[in-house]
Formats: structure tokens, sequence, C-alpha cells
């Protein structure tokens, strides 16, 4: 009877042993591969890796891989990773072709080392690339696309024909356009559709009253001028939506203030939120 209460006690203490190591295992990474949906031959751009653990984020790795094309033989490229913060790793590459491209990445850390393997599509720019934003790609058509819109905006307040920005100042106003829709979209902002329609109602007759204007649409190609107009609104109205919650914010903390106060303490606050995302990104510019 002793013999058996003494095996029945040691099997339990096995069993809860099990339990426990089963519950203390290895961690389990996944990581998310962002990569420059499209490339220019012979230009450094940013990949970045999110690594999480049950959908929390994973810092303090060391993460590196290996790409090769898929299903060709070429030579593999190395990419060591550079921790960003919250989870989210970046290497620089320079893909010398199109296509598709797995990449072997291995994550080390806590003593423990896992590997994965990603697929990732990547094509050649129509356009020459101007930057890239967290990989999201502004290529020459871009800009020129922005110079036209803004040119229409100069003609319908009364401005004139106005000259097209310098190149510098048009990737500025991209790259600070889509900052904030990025924190727009962290803080889970869309954009309002009814407001995007009113916008482009607006643009259209701006567009409508100058001649000049309809003549740069038309060699741009309309439909794809279209096309870049709503993506520039749908990011209005995402920055409209920033601006409103820091002013709402500044009247809450300033209740008696005047309008006017109100205004220059929203536009401060709100290039300050702006200037500290756009810290936060990964830029690369290109000549």
């Amino acid at each position: 009877m002793r013999l058996k209460r003494w095996l029945t006690a040691q099997l339990l203490a096995l069993t809860v042993l099990l339990l426990l190591n089963g519950c203390s295992g290895s961690p389990h990474w996944e990581a998310k591969l962002e990569a420059p949906p499209e490339m220019t031959e012979g230009a450094v751009m940013p990949i970045r890796l999110t690594v999480s653990e049950k959908g929390a984020p994973v810092s303090g790795l060391t993460v590196a891989a290996e790409l090769e094309m898929a299903r060709m033989a070429h030579d593999r490229m190395k990419a060591d990773f550079r921790e960003k913060g919250n989870g989210v790793y970046e290497a620089m590459i320079n893909l010398p072709m199109d296509g598709s491209w797995v990449a072997s990445i291995t994550m080390e850390g806590k003593g423990v080392k896992q590997q994965q393997t990603i697929e990732f599509q990547t094509r050649k720019s129509a356009s020459p690339i101007a930057a890239t934003v967290n990989g999201s790609v502004i290529t020459q058509e871009d800009l020129d696309f922005y110079a036209i819109a803004g040119s229409a905006e100069a003609a319908a307040n009364g401005s004139g024909a106005a000259e097209a920005g310098s190149r510098s100042v048009l990737l500025t106003q991209i790259i600070r356009l889509q900052a904030i829709g990025l924190l727009a979209k962290e803080k889970g902002h869309r954009p309002d559709t009814r407001e995007v329609e009113a916008l482009s109602e607006r643009a259209r007759k701006a567009e409508a009253s100058d001649a000049a204007t309809q003549e740069r649409i038309a060699a741009f190609g309309a439909d794809r001028y279209r096309q870049k107009q709503q993506e520039r609104l749908e990011l209005l109205s995402l920055a409209r939506q920033v601006q409103a919650e820091v002013e709402a914010a500044i009247q809450a903390e300033h209740p008696q203030a005047a309008a006017g106060e109100i205004r220059f303490q929203t536009a401060k606050a709100y290039e300050e939120l702006l200037v500290s995302q756009m810290s936060t990104l990964s830029v690369a510019v290109y000549k």
C-alpha cells in the first residue's frame, strides 16, 4: 500500500512538472515584414520587421536575414537589422532586381534562437524614386502631381498660376502629410468620406477655373491624377482629424482663452506633434 501511494505521489509530481515546463516553454516570436513595394536599381531602401509574441512587441533581439530571389539561382544578400523600438527592427538594402524575394530571418535573444522565412514581392518603379517613408515609396510622379495640385489651389485663391515649389519643398510637404496620416491611423482615425468628397468637389472647381492647370492634368493623365488626388485628400482628412483632436485638448486645458490664442496654441502643439512623429519614421531621400 505504501509503495502504491509513493508511486502515485511521484506520478502526480512528474505530471505537474511536465505541465509547468509546457507553460514556461520557449517563446514563440512572429515577424512581419514591410518591404518597399517598388524599387529602383542602385537605390538603398529600408526593410522593416515587426517582431511580436502573442500580439505584444518583442524588444532586445539580435535580428539578421539572408535575402535571395525565389526560385532563382542568385547570390544571397545579408541584412543586419537595428532595433527602432516597440518591436520594430530595420535594415537598409539594395535589391539588384524586382520580383519575388525570400527572407530567411534569424532572431536571437533571451537565450533563444528562432528562424522564420517570409516571401515578399517588389516591382520596378515606373517613375524614379524620390524618397521612402517607412518603406512607402514617393516617386517623381508624386512630386509632379503635388506641383500641379498646389498650382491649382494657388490659382483658385487668386494667386495666379503659381510656379511649382522646389523639389525639397514638395518632398517635405508629402512627407509631413504622410507622417500625420500614419499617426492618425495609429490613433484609430479613418478618412471622413463626406469631407473627402467635399474637398474633391472644391479641388475640381479650382482645376476647372484655370486653363493651364487643365492642360497639365491632361498631360499628367486625368485618371492617374484623380487617383492621386483621392489619396492626398484622404491624408488631408486624417490630418484635420488630428488637428481637431489637438484643438479640443487645448480648449479643455484653457477654457477661458480667446479664439486667437486657441488657434495659436493649437498650431504650436500640432507642429510639435508632427515633428515628434517624423522623428520616429525611417525616411530616405534620393537625388
